[in-house]
């Protein structure tokens, strides 16, 4: 162990001499960024596997969704000093940490290195990911193909970047709108998650991960009304929004009433 620290206190000792160095000799060459090295901060932000976010758009349904193409999201945010990655398929989830990106032989190749720890970790510890992308024109990647190791089972899988946080394009893409009943009351549900509804408003989240039940559901959000007992089903038919009272029965099963109480369309109220 004290080898590895000598050594890394002698590797920056030699960078900084070449720092002074370079800046006292104003001829010499400066070193091109090299155009296939990525960083972790490159890879910021919410992926989605394009399956299912393609199948999301055209159902708005998250049940349905799941059902033609499963559901992978990773997370890559910086949180002081390291990169926590969170990997889900909406059942479960697992946490790792970034260690390094490094080249592969293959060109706009890399893989991803993680550990389960954010500190010093055994070469036999850590996982590789595999990806492979085309920057766009402004460096940034818009689409990754990933060998996904958790849920994947390190097939190739396609990701896209959505450039905002997980739950308001979730919120957006399903049921977020202003709507109106048969009586011209109003009904609306934002993009950042509040339900407002004639008698009453709250926090609410839709459910990503809906088991045994023939709707989709939002509930009163876990983090910002976690005493919240709201829990409503929906289904889109045509250009109508349906909403059902809805129980839960068990951990993975929930029950929505055969009849709406709740016939919507879109559009202000009168």
């Amino acid at each position: 162990m004290k080898f590895i620290r000598f050594v890394v206190t002698l590797t920056a000792l030699m960078a900084l001499c070449a720092g002074a160095r370079a800046q006292s000799d104003n001829t010499a060459p400066k070193r091109p960024p090299r155009p296939d090295r990525v960083f972790i901060k490159d890879l910021e932000g919410v992926w989605i596997n394009q399956g299912y976010l393609s199948a999301l758009k055209a159902t708005r349904s998250p049940r349905q969704a799941s059902a033609k193409s499963a559901p992978i999201v990773i997370q890559v945010k910086r949180e002081k000093n390291v990169y926590p990655i969170l990997t889900t398929n909406f059942r479960a989830a697992v946490m790792q940490f970034v260690v390094d990106v490094e080249p592969d032989l293959k060109p706009r190749s890399w893989r991803l290195v993680t550990a389960k720890s954010d500190g010093m970790v055994n070469s036999a510890d850590v996982i590789y990911t595999y990806f492979s992308g085309k920057r766009a024109a402004d460096g940034k990647f818009q689409t990754l193909e990933v060998r996904e190791p958790h849920f994947a089972k390190r097939r190739r899988t396609v990701m896209e970047n959505l450039g905002e946080p997980l739950e308001g394009f979730i919120n957006k893409q399903t049921i977020a709108g202003k709507y109106k009943d048969g009586a011209g009351a109003a009904y609306e549900f934002t993009a950042d998650g509040e339900a407002r509804l004639p008698d009453r408003k709250f926090a609410y989240e839709v459910l990503l991960y809906v088991g045994d039940t023939d709707c989709d559901l939002l509930a009163s959000h876990h983090e910002k009304d976690p005493e919240g007992r709201e829990l409503i089903g929906f289904v889109f038919k045509g250009d109508r929004l349906l909403l059902y009272k809805a129980a839960k029965l068990s951990q993975n099963r929930w029950r929505c009433e055969q009849q709406p109480f709740a016939t919507l369309t879109r559009g202000e109220a009168t």
